[in-house]
C-alpha cells in the first residue's frame, strides 16, 4: 500500500534529472578521490585499529590497546573480521569499512527522502553532498559513520513499509548501529515517527515488532562482543572534563561551521518554508525528532562534525525540499533567490578563507588547510578560485579537520593529508624500528603520534606484555617484547603536555635517557624546547632522538 503522507510534486523535470544524474556521477567519482590512499590519519581510528590487531591475537573483548571498546565493540569486531578474511592490516581493513559506511549512509538518506517527499533521487543525493561530512567520514576510519550507514539503511527501510520483513530488518539494523557505536540509538525516535507516517493502522505492533528485535539483538550482539558498562561510564566522564578543559562551546562552533554551508542553512530555511505550506507535518516532526536527541545528547560537546551525521537524513530533507522550491524559478523574486543561493555556493564551495601562520609569506596563496591547533595570523578573505596547486588554508572542526571554505577542495586537501601521513608514519616506523633493535624506550606527546606509534610496533611484530594506566588518564605505558627484546612506550596526554608546552618538557617529564625516540608535533616541539636543543636530534616530520 502506498505511504499515506506521500504527496506528488510537479517539479520533475526529465531534463533536469538527466542533467543532475550526469553531474552527480562526476561528482560522486570526484568525491571518492579522498578516500585514497588508504591511509590512516586519525588518532581514534588508529586506536580502533590497534584494538583490533590486538583482538586477533588475544580474543574478542576489550583489551589495552582498545580505544573505549564498550562504546563501539562493532567497529572493533567489524575490523578484525575484514583484517583476518582479506589479509589486510587493521587500519586499512577500517578505512576500507569507513568507505562502506559512507555509502550506505548517502544512498540509504537519499532513498528514504526521495520516497517520502517524493523526490527525484538525483536531486536527494545532491542534497545530500551537500553535506560536506557525507564524504568525508567515508576519508578516515572511525565507527560513527559505520553506525550511521546501519542507521540510515532503518531509516529507509521503515520510510516504505511493505509487510513484517522489512519491519525486522531494520529492528536489526538499529541494533547493527547501536553496536558500532552505542549513541546511534538517538535515531529511534525518528525510526517511530516513520512508523507513525506509514499509517496508524498497525502502528502500535510495528513499534513493539522493530524495538523488540532492535533491543533482542543489540543486548545478545553487546553480550558476546564483550561489553562492559563502566567502561561506558568512565568514557563519558572523561569526555565531560576533556570537555570543561579544552573550550568545547569553541570546538562546537567550528564543527558546526564545518558541517552546515552557508548554502545548506538557505536551503533547509526555504525546505522548513515549504514543508509548513505544503502541511507535511508530519515530515516536520520527523524532522524535529530526528535531530533533537542528538543535540540533547552531545549539546555543546561537539567537538568533531562526525557527531552530526545521525542527523544528515533529516537536514537534507530540509534541503531536498529547497532545492525543490528554488528550481524552477518563478517571477522576478525566483530569479533573485536563485541568484542568492549561486553565491552562496560560488563564496563557500568554490572560494577559500585563507589563515596563515604570523610567520607565512604574505603573498596570496589559497587552499591548504592548517590543523585549528597550529598557531594561526590573521584571518582574510581571497577573493580568488582556489589553485589545485597551492597550499591548504584553513581547517575548521577538530578531530580530523574539515574546510570551512574551498569545500570542492576536500577531496584533494584530505588525499594530500594521507600522502603527508603516509611519510610521517614511515619516519615514525624506521625510528622504532632503531630503537627496538638497540632496547631504547620511546614516547608522544600527542594521541594522534601515539597511536601510530603503537600500530608501528605491533605491525614489528612485537607482542604487547604489560600495561600500566596513569592517574586521570595523564599517561599509558605499555611494554612490548619480541624474543630478548623489550621496549618500553609512554603516552602523554593533557595536562601533561600542556605543563610541557608552557613550562619546558623537563618541568612535566624525566630527561628521557640517550637513544629515547620521542613523537611530537613540531611547533610543540618548539614550545617544549626540544626543537634547535643540540641534546635533540630531529629524524623526521615531529620525530625526535634523545642524542648522547
Amino acid at each position: 500500500m502506498a505511504n499515506p503522507v506521500v504527496v506528488r510534486d510537479s517539479n520533475h523535470h526529465p531534463f533536469l534529472r538527466i542533467v543532475l544524474s550526469s553531474t552527480l556521477a562526476l561528482a560522486v567519482l570526484y568525491l571518492a578521490t579522498g578516500a585514497w590512499p588508504l591511509v590512516p590519519v586519525f588518532g581514534d581510528g588508529i586506536a580502533i585499529a590497534n584494538g583490533a590487531e590486538e583482538i586477533k591475537r588475544s580474543g574478542l573483548g576489550p583489551n589495552p590497546l582498545t580505544y573505549w571498546y564498550s562504546q563501539h565493540p562493532g567497529a572493533h569486531a567489524m575490523t578484525a573480521g575484514v583484517s583476518l578474511v582479506t589479509g589486510l592490516d587493521t587500519a586499512r581493513s577500517l578505512l576500507l569499512l569507513a568507505l562502506l559506511g559512507a555509502v550506505m549512509t548517502v544512498a540509504c538518506a537519499t532513498t528514504m527522502i526521495a520516497r517520502l517527499l517524493p523526490a527525484p533521487w538525483p536531486v536527494a543525493l545532491l542534497a545530500v553532498l551537500l553535506f560536506q561530512e557525507a564524504s568525508v567520514a567515508g576519508y578516515f576510519g572511525n565507527g560513527t559513520v559505520l553506525a550511521s550507514g546501519f542507521g540510515c539503511a532503518a531509516l529507509m527501510l521503515l520510510a516504505e513499509p511493505r509487510g513484517p520483513w522489512r519491519d525486522v530488518a531494520a529492528g536489526l539494523a538499529i541494533a547493527a548501529a547501536g553496536v558500532m557505536r552505542l549513541d546511534a540509538v538517538v535515531i529511534v525516535a525518528a525510526a517511530a515517527v516513520l512508523i507513525l507516517l506509514g499509517g496508524r493502522h498497525g502502528a502500535l505492533q510495528r513499534v513493539v515488532l522493530v524495538g523488540a528485535v532492535a533491543g533482542a539483538a543489540l543486548a545478545a550482539s553487546l553480550y558476546l562482543l564483550g561489553f562492559a558498562p563502566d567502561e561506558v561510564a568512565a568514557s563519558l566522564a572523561f569526555k565531560e572534563g576533556l570537555h570543561e578543559s579544552a573550550g568545547d562551546v569553541e570546538n562546537t562552533v567550528r564543527s558546526l561551521a564545518a558541517y552546515f554551508s552557508v548554502l545548506c542553512v538557505l536551503l533547509m530555511a526555504t525546505g522548513l518554508v515549504a514543508l509548513w505550506r505544503d502541511g507535511r507535518k508530519g515530515l516536520l516532526w520527523l524532522v524535529f525528532l530526528g535531530v533533537l536527541p542528538t543535540v540533547l545528547v552531545f549539546q555543546s560537546g561537539i567537538d568533531t562534525p562526525r557527531y552530526l551525521l545521525y542527523i544528515l537524513p533529516f537536514v537534507a530533507l530540509l534541503t531536498t525540499r529547497g532545492l525543490m522550491a528554488a528550481w524552477p524559478p518563478r517571477g522576478l523574486a525566483s530569479y533573485a533567490w536563485l541568484a542568492v543561493l549561486g553565491v552562496a555556493f560560488a563564496g563557500q564551495y568554490l572560494l577559500s578563507y585563507a589563515t596563515r601562520p604570523a610567520d607565512a609569506p604574505r603573498g596570496i596563496t589559497v587552499l591548504a588547510a592548517l590543523p585549528v591547533s597550529e598557531p594561526a595570523g590573521h584571518v582574510r578573505l581571497v577573493m580568488a578560485p582556489p589553485s589545485l596547486g597551492g597550499r591548504p588554508v584553513i581547517g575548521v572542526g577538530n578531530n580530523g579537520g574539515r574546510l570551512a571554505a574551498g569545500l570542492a577542495m576536500s577531496p584533494r586537501w584530505h588525499s594530500r593529508n594521507k600522502h603527508q601521513a603516509s611519510s610521517r608514519a614511515d619516519e615514525i616506523a624506521d625510528a622504532l624500528s632503531t630503537a627496538v633493535k638497540g632496547g631504547h624506550s620511546a614516547m608522544s606527546f600527542g594521541w594522534t603520534s601515539g597511536q601510530q606509534g603503537l600500530q608501528a610496533l605491533l605491525a614489528q611484530g612485537l607482542t604487547l606484555t604489560a600495561h600500566e594506566r596513569g592517574p586521570d588518564w595523564g599517561w599509558d605505558r605499555y611494554e612490548f617484547a619480541r624474543d630478548d627484546i623489550r621496549v618500553d612506550f609512554t603516552l602523554y596526554r593533557y595536562p601533561i603536555i600542556t605543563k610541557a608546552i608552557s613550562d619546558g618538557l623537563a618541568a612535566a617529564i624525566e630527561t628521557p635517557e640517550p637513544g629515547t625516540v620521542v613523537l611530537i608535533k613540531r611547533w610543540v616541539a618548539y614550545e617544549m624546547g626540544v626543537e634547535g636543543d643540540p641534546g635533540w636530534e630531529r629524524v623526521g616530520n615531529g620525530v625526535y632522538v634523545r642524542a648522547p
